[in-house]
C-alpha cells in the first residue's frame, strides 16, 4: 500500500503507533462495547501481531458471559466500530437450562482483529 492509501484508510485504522499500542486500543474498544452492551469479559488475550504489506493485524481472543439480547448489542457495537473490528470467529454455547420467559445464559468465545499502520506520522 501506498502512502496515498493509507491516508485514505486513517479513519479506520487503529491508532496505536506501536504493536502494544494498536493491541491497547483495540482492548479498549472491546471492553468498552462490553461495558456499554452488558456483556461481561472472563478472559481477554491478545495474540502475536501479524504484519501485512504495510499494515499490522492485531487479534484479540475474549470468553463472554451473556445472554442473547446483550450479545446481540455488543455484536452490533463491534461491527458499526469505527476503527473497524472485524469479527473472525464467534462460538456461543448455552450454559445453562432456564425456566419459561427467562432468557438462557450463554458463553461467547470470540476472536476480533483491527488494523494499524505502524510506520505513519
Amino acid at each position: 500500500m501506498s502512502e496515498p492509501v493509507i491516508s485514505v484508510l486513517e479513519d479506520v485504522l487503529l491508532t496505536g503507533t506501536s504493536n502494544a499500542l494498536a493491541a491497547a486500543e483495540l482492548q479498549e474498544l472491546v471492553e468498552d462495547a462490553a461495558q456499554t452492551a452488558g456483556v461481561e469479559i472472563d478472559r481477554i488475550r491478545i495474540e502475536d501481531p501479524v504484519p501485512q504489506e504495510e499494515v499490522s493485524k492485531t487479534v484479540l481472543d475474549a470468553g463472554l458471559i451473556t445472554t442473547l439480547e446483550p450479545l446481540t448489542e455488543f455484536l452490533h457495537l463491534l461491527e458499526n466500530s469505527v476503527p473497524y473490528i472485524v469479527i473472525e470467529r464467534i462460538e456461543i454455547r448455552r450454559v445453562r437450562r432456564v425456566n419459561d420467559g427467562e432468557e438462557p445464559e450463554m458463553t461467547a468465545d470470540l476472536v476480533v482483529s483491527g488494523f494499524a499502520a505502524l510506520d505513519r506520522p
